[in-house]
């Protein structure tokens, strides 16, 4: 097995060198990066290769869209943290998600290729390669874009040029220093790119690159520094699937795996899962007479106006509405509201305008006093499962026009409206966020 070697200063997947903590970026730097590559996967399931403590991962958590989500680290220190950071919170179980999510942590070398990585939508590689000894980095490109062949990949790496803008670093003198003491290379941006090109022409993927942190135009830099790029240097790699590319990437493992040896060559950490809204298969009506009670919520008044009437044919986003928790629970996905707001039972109450992703109010919702949005707009819940009913009851599709009892047929028992929410049943509670832990003498590093 390839590992690193000597004592490493700083954990493995630790994201934050010098820059990050500079005082020259806003956002912070590393908050840039990290809305950077969230706004790159947008796909179902992510793996992060080099997830050091969980910085990037914790924020996957807060994405409910993703449900498989994996983490590799050689650093058992690291892994430990991020477990830790990564469990299921009270309002986890307060805020039900309406789809399930899974995270599995794994301590390795990236050098080795596991079976379970494969089939991962995206997987994410920030501010790790530059800590790779030769011989990992060398495999690097066979292991991710050959093995695990994701649809999608993002990998960041700090910008070498940008260096001028940090006085102590000295670059351009003999005496020039690293951004990180665990740093084995920092490459410029030609240099990054021939590198992140060469994998791409290998492997069947096509490679767009950018600029995260740059210096606020306020800074003036000197002539000298003006083309310096940004801090963060990152290349989204996209996956071509012709059979060229498929070929490309068949034949490029030919002779490199051993079908003797183990699939699985790194050692499961820990696997988490976190609670959700279990109940499927809600009708038109129940979703739609649900967007009755709650789309006042989704109207963004200027808070002098916070319990005006709402006229008819106000227009909303159509993500403020996907905002909505409850929503999310009786939907599951933006393509079923979508259909719901296209049939009849949305009727003379909502439209979808000319713009697909706005929906029009067609009635008044009538001035109130300050909404409480603790109750009303905060989805299902666990503690509305404390008297579920028996989960062998089913009873018709009903509505007394108002919207405010109605019931599904499930076999898990009857769903009321917000007005009325009892005998909500999720799964059994006992057994989220429980993990299996894998004791193993694995030697800390890449």
């Amino acid at each position: 097995m390839l590992m690193r070697r000597g004592r490493r200063p700083r954990r493995a997947g630790a994201v934050h060198d010098a820059a990050d903590t500079a005082q020259t970026f806003d956002p912070p730097l590393w908050r840039q990066r990290r809305s950077f590559v969230l706004d790159a996967l947008r796909q179902h399931g992510v793996c992060d290769l080099g997830c050091g403590e969980g910085a990037l991962l914790q924020v996957l958590l807060n994405d409910t869209q993703f449900g498989r989500l994996a983490g590799v680290d050689p650093d058992r220190d690291a892994l430990a943290d991020c477990h830790a950071v990564c469990q299921p919170s009270p309002l986890d179980f307060s805020f039900l998600r309406e789809l399930p999510i899974t995270l599995d942590l794994f301590q390795g070398s990236l050098a080795r290729p596991d079976a379970r990585l494969v089939g991962f939508d995206a997987l994410t590689c920030v501010e790790v390669i530059e800590h790779l000894d030769p011989g990992v980095l060398g495999l690097f490109p066979t292991v991710v874009f050959g093995f695990y062949a994701p649809r999608v990949a993002v990998v960041t790496t700090p910008n070498a040029e940008f260096n001028v803008n940090f006085p102590n670093l000295g670059y351009g003198t003999p005496d020039a220093v690293l951004r990180d003491a665990d740093h084995r290379f920092e490459w410029t941006r030609a240099e990054f790119q021939e590198w992140a090109a060469m994998c791409a022409g290998e492997f069947g993927y096509s490679v767009e690159f950018h600029g995260i942190g740059r210096l606020p135009p306020s800074d003036n830099p000197a002539p000298d520094t003006s083309d310096t790029g940004a801090c963060t240097q990152a290349a989204v790699f996209t996956r071509h699937d012709d059979p060229a590319s498929i070929k490309m990437r068949s034949d490029a493992l030919v002779g490199w795996l051993d079908p003797n040896e183990d699939p699985y060559e790194l050692q499961l950490f820990s696997t988490t899962e976190f609670p959700y809204f279990e109940q499927d298969g809600f009708s038109d009506d129940v979703i739609v007479a649900e967007l009755r009670h709650c789309v006042e919520y989704a109207v963004r008044l200027a808070p002098d106006k916070a319990g005006s009437a709402i006229p008819a044919g106000t227009v909303v986003p159509l993500d403020h509405i996907w905002d909505l928790l409850q929503i999310r629970q009786l939907c599951k996905r933006l393509p079923r509201l979508v259909e719901a707001l296209e049939s009849p039972a949305a009727g003379e109450y909502f439209a979808l305008t000319k713009d697909p992703d706005e929906v029009e109010i067609l009635f008044e919702i009538a001035a109130k006093e300050m909404p409480d949005h603790t109750h009303d707009d905060v989805g299902y819940t666990s503690e509305e499962t404390e008297h579920a009913s028996d989960s062998d009851q089913q009873t018709d599709h009903s509505s007394d026009g108002g919207g405010s009892k109605l019931k599904v047929q499930s076999g898990h028992g009857a769903l009321p409206a917000p007005s009325a929410r009892e005998n909500v049943p999720v799964a059994p509670q006992d057994n989220w966020g429980t993990t299996f832990e894998v004791d193993t003498s694995l030697e800390n590093g890449w």
